[in-house]
């Protein structure tokens, strides 16, 4: 995505991370790497803000099952998203659901990088204060990208921002009324506890595990 993470953070966050994940993961599992698709739907609560660029949804679902037909017609076997942005997850799901009636004998598989750290794992390494660094823009991401691209991140620009406490109403999920201005900076998590050193770790972590489980996914299926 082209979204809002700060004003500490690129604007191409998501898209920095996805690209430098795509290529390591490429040089250790093998397979034809294709160019990012930067612009995507983003969510009312950065839309608000300067910078960000959102595609509607219908548009993103069209774009991207043209895409994946494109590249399953070169006889490849599948397809392995590699998503750095929470508002792609259900426009691959819902391309998934077409291709998987045109091509029954090809798979799409999709990998959420930040899933590949869970907030157990990220707290065992003592880095962060709150939810194991993870948030739109928080110090996770932040460090991250400051392992790849550190000239693009400016701590001192951002604020620390303390995670308010999840509602523990399991029933209600709000899909609309969050998207103020004034109920949140654009942002989540403690910014200043992000760093280069902590995003080395953190990036060579989830290279790793994303091998690892492509690696087992298709020794069982395929």
């Amino acid at each position: 995505s082209i979204e809002f993470h700060g004003p500490h953070a690129p604007l191409g966050t998501d898209s920095i991370i996805a690209t430098a994940l795509a290529e390591r993961v490429v040089k250790r599992l093998g397979g034809v790497l294709f160019p990012l698709i930067a612009y995507s739907h983003c969510p009312s609560t950065t839309k608000g803000y300067p910078g960000t660029v959102s595609v509607r949804t219908e548009t993103m679902i069209g774009y991207l099952t043209e895409v994946f037909r494109g590249i399953l017609a070169t006889d490849m076997k599948g397809i392995l998203v590699l998503n750095a942005h929470d508002g792609n997850i259900e426009v691959v799901k819902a391309v998934g659901e077409v291709i998987a009636d045109e091509f029954p004998d090809r798979f799409v598989l999709l990998i959420n990088w930040w899933q590949t750290l869970p907030e157990s794992f990220v707290n065992s390494l003592g880095f962060f204060s709150q939810s194991g660094g993870h948030g739109h823009g928080g110090p996770l991401e932040t460090s991250v990208v400051q392992a790849i691209k550190p000239d693009a991140v400016e701590l001192s620009k951002g604020r620390d921002i303390d995670l308010k406490p999840g509602s523990a109403n399991e029933v209600i999920h709000v899909v609309c009324g969050e998207n103020r201005r004034d109920a949140w900076a654009g942002y989540h998590g403690r910014v200043s506890e992000a760093s280069k050193e902590k995003g080395d770790v953190l990036m060579e972590e989830s290279v790793k595990r994303i091998v690892k489980a492509v690696q087992e996914w298709i020794s069982s299926n395929v």
